[in-house]
């Protein structure tokens, strides 16, 4: 089941445009380097509109145990035998990053991968019309952008979990850090106690800062992520999604009371 899950994202990733709700168009491809170094072709990628989203690997071991983070003590989510090849995207913790068919990452041992001498790209060609506010000519296109866009027909649900069910802000945003390795607290408030403090201000903050209001209440009661360019991503009851918006619009960064950094 797993390697079929493996073997379709591979598909994915390798060649072939593909077509998500018939409102994205994404060219993937890979790329060997005989000539250029990895960072000079990194940098003609972006140049010309593509972006790496990771390296060719091969498994090397008689199999490769699969897990939500990078982690041993990890939840299993399967596993991958020899021979299988795949995507590495990051590399973290002694673990390798690897894409899976839904776009969430799994997490293998470094050991049991080999890097082969390819990039993994893709030509972003139209961003889903469907998350809400997302307009790629004023908002850099990133790996949050990506995990996001599993999220766009995702209903706000106050104490929500679930992406097919709903969800609120904070469970929106500890998702997006779970996709990345991170494990964050459940609720906003609790969320906002870890990292580290960045001011409230364009030229300090970076995409991934994750942001802190307070809007009907004492205590902070919403949360989302820096994007960049002054917008951010988050789940919101008042456009019953996740939306991107103005962070320095008058009422959102009047609410704004703490910016966190890992």
């Amino acid at each position: 089941m797993v390697r079929r899950f493996l073997f379709s994202a591979l598909l994915f990733a390798l060649c072939l445009p593909v077509w998500c709700d018939t409102d994205v168009t994404i060219q993937l491809g890979v790329e060997t380097q005989p000539e250029r170094t990895k960072t000079e072709a990194s940098r003609s990628h972006s140049g010309d509109g593509k972006v790496k989203i990771g390296d060719y690997g091969v498994i090397i071991t008689d199999f490769a145990t699969i897990r939500k983070t990078p982690s041993m003590k990890a939840v299993s989510r399967g596993f991958v035998p020899v021979n299988t090849y795949v995507v590495i995207q990051f590399r973290r913790d002694g673990f390798a990053g690897i894409l899976m068919e839904d776009g969430t990452t799994g997490w293998i041992r470094d050991g049991e991968v080999k890097a082969v001498d390819m990039d993994v790209f893709a030509r972003r060609t139209h961003i889903p019309s469907k998350l809400m506010g997302y307009d790629s000519s004023k908002m850099p296109f990133s790996d949050i952008i990506t995990h996001a866009m599993a999220f766009a027909k995702t209903p706000y649900v106050f104490g929500g979990t679930s992406i097919s069910g709903g969800m609120d802000c904070s469970a929106f945003v500890r998702e997006i850090f779970r996709r990345k390795g991170i494990n964050l607290p459940r609720t906003a408030r609790e969320q906002a106690t870890v990292g580290t403090d960045v001011p409230k201000d364009i030229e300090y903050m970076q995409p991934g800062d994750r942001l802190y209001f307070r809007y009907k209440n004492s205590y902070i009661d919403h949360t989302g992520i820096y994007i960049g360019n002054g917008y951010y991503i988050h789940c919101n009851a008042s456009k019953n999604g996740v939306s991107c918006d103005e962070l320095f619009a008058p009422r959102p960064f009047s609410k704004l009371v703490s910016v966190k950094r890992f």
